[in-house]
């Protein structure tokens, strides 16, 4: 099931003057400045509903620019969408209110092709253009890729061999920008040997790799319960 605040929507387009299809936000209390950013393509979309959760629950006001490849200064080359991208990277790095920036996106990053070395390069400078800011930037890596019926279970080493040169990137990446911190929901869906599509009687996935609005907040709720985890580790080494 796909859930859209088209309400939501119309009046976070309005609030920034987003005048064309493609370029799409949702704001979670319109009337105020927002203080987390989630940018990303409909991979950063399904998962905004739990994020949203969280932060509100927070006192945090989350913003979700929905884009392309969410990276700087990609050339567009006539695609609408990666136009309106470059646009809201510029929105969520000026905005002072924004402290907190959280990247999710289907794309793979890899050196094989011109354009893979183009697209690592951007993700490189992305980041350091947003630490560089101040900002608290969260890496979330991509959810696992089922097979083509959504009802079945696919094996974790098929899940962990998808994308083999996608992750050694950004290994490389994170040990570059230590102060990135970096979310990864496969182990919240998968076990030693299998990755589930349903959980506790809860379908989690659309399609074959899209989270459903209950995935949407079950993943949610498993970021949450790490930054609960990740604040008690920082308590502890305080103390110590």
């Amino acid at each position: 099931v796909l859930v859209e605040d088209r309400q939501n929507a119309e009046a976070c387009k309005k609030r920034y003057g987003f005048d064309s299809m493609y370029e799409y936000c949702l704001l979670a209390q319109p009337g105020k400045e927002p203080t987390v950013a989630l940018i990303g393509d409909s991979h950063g979309y399904h998962v905004v509903a739990g994020l949203t959760k969280y932060y509100s629950g927070r006192g945090e006001n989350l913003i979700y620019l929905g884009t392309r490849h969410p990276y700087w200064n990609l050339p567009a080359e006539g695609e609408p969408y990666q136009q309106a991208t470059q646009q809201m990277l510029e929105l969520a790095l000026s905005t002072p209110s924004i402290r907190t920036v959280v990247f999710s996106t289907h794309v793979r990053l890899n050196t094989s092709s011109p354009y893979g070395v183009a697209l690592v390069a951007a993700a490189r400078e992305t980041l350091a253009r947003f630490t560089a800011a101040g900002k608290h930037v969260i890496f979330m890596d991509d959810v696992p890729i089922l097979s083509f019926d959504p009802r079945a279970c696919i094996k974790r080493d098929g899940v962990e061999a998808q994308t083999p040169e996608h992750f050694a990137v950004v290994d490389a990446l994170m040990k570059d920008f230590p102060m990135v911190e970096r979310f990864t929901p496969t182990p919240y869906l998968c076990d030693a040997k299998l990755c589930h599509v349903m959980i506790d009687g809860q379908l989690l996935y659309r399609d074959k790799d899209h989270l459903s609005y209950e995935g949407d907040l079950y993943i949610g709720k498993k970021f949450a319960e790490w930054q609960a985890s990740k604040a008690a580790r920082q308590a502890r080494n305080t103390l110590q």
